[in-house]
């Protein structure tokens, strides 16, 4: 497990000193965009009244301190709209996964929902 960690430290800080726009540009992108389905994810918790409210938020506050690091006053105004758009839309997500009434597309949305978090919790340590 350890070495997953380092492995993961080492990719991120590999990417990060590239000299390029662009590299940094991805992980704001990620970043902003992880913090604002987690912030969903948290906030659907707290509405369903799940058990991983707790592990949601948690989440989504380790999400926020990457993000931190990688917004600066010109990229703030950007960081904020993906923040906000992805917040949205994984919150329309949630809602089709809990409440939509045919089960297939429920289950779909359910699926769909786990993997773009999967993909952000990649990104955290724990």
């Amino acid at each position: 497990m350890r070495q997953a960690y380092a492995y993961l430290i080492g990719a991120i800080a590999g990417v990060m000193m590239v000299p390029t726009a662009s590299a940094g540009s991805d992980l704001v992108h990620a970043f902003a965009v992880c913090t604002g389905r987690l912030s969903a994810e948290m906030e659907h918790s707290w509405l369903v009244y799940s058990d991983r409210a707790d592990q949601a938020e948690a989440q989504r506050n380790a999400m926020a301190d990457l993000l931190l690091a990688v917004t600066d006053g010109d990229n703030a105004m950007q960081v904020l709209s993906l923040r906000i758009n992805a917040k949205a839309a994984h919150g329309a997500l949630l809602a089709r996964a809990a409440f939509a009434e045919d089960p297939a597309q429920a289950d779909r949305a359910r699926h769909l929902a786990a993997r773009h978090v999967a993909g952000c919790t990649a990104f955290l340590l724990a």
